[in-house]
């Protein structure tokens, strides 16, 4: 069982008031993934919110010229997966274990409900996702960077 002490250690959650975080626990579950199983494919839907609690996977973006193209690694206490959480729209990339992990499962719908219910927890949870999307996109920013920039020694 996870409790909100534990939730409220990862990454993604610190600074989510108590309130929050007892509200995340009644609806969370653990699920632990093995080290190279595939755990959501790009175009998917998914209905839950996914966080990384140990371990790391790898996100990758199908190019059709290329096969899969690695854009993040994801790690402890990161957002993993986000659209259930705006309840629309088809997953971005491929989410693959790089090795043994756990993650905690979010239902999409009932932390919909949730915002739309109460939202001063809508307001810090959402917070909490712009911030983590802003760390994933400055991570993507800079991947591509080093990607497409000459090597050193040329």
């Amino acid at each position: 069982m996870l409790d909100a002490r534990a939730l409220g250690e990862l990454s993604f959650a610190k600074g989510l008031p108590p309130r929050a975080l007892q509200a995340l626990e009644t609806m969370a579950t653990l699920r632990t993934v093995s080290q190279g199983e595939t755990l959501f494919r790009e175009g998917d839907a998914c209905p839950d919110l996914f966080l990384v609690r140990t371990g790391h996977f790898r996100l990758d973006m199908n190019r059709p010229e290329r096969a899969l193209v690695t854009i993040v690694t994801v790690g402890p206490g990161e957002l993993l997966a986000w659209s259930a959480l705006l309840g629309e729209g088809s997953l971005t990339a491929t989410a693959t274990a790089t090795e043994d992990s756990q993650i905690i499962c979010l239902p999409g719908d009932k932390l919909r409900t949730l915002c739309n219910v109460d939202h001063e927890f809508g307001y810090s949870l959402m917070r909490h996702l712009a911030a983590a999307l802003s760390k994933r996109l400055l991570a993507t920013r800079l991947h591509l960077l080093e990607t497409l920039s000459p090597a050193e020694s040329r």
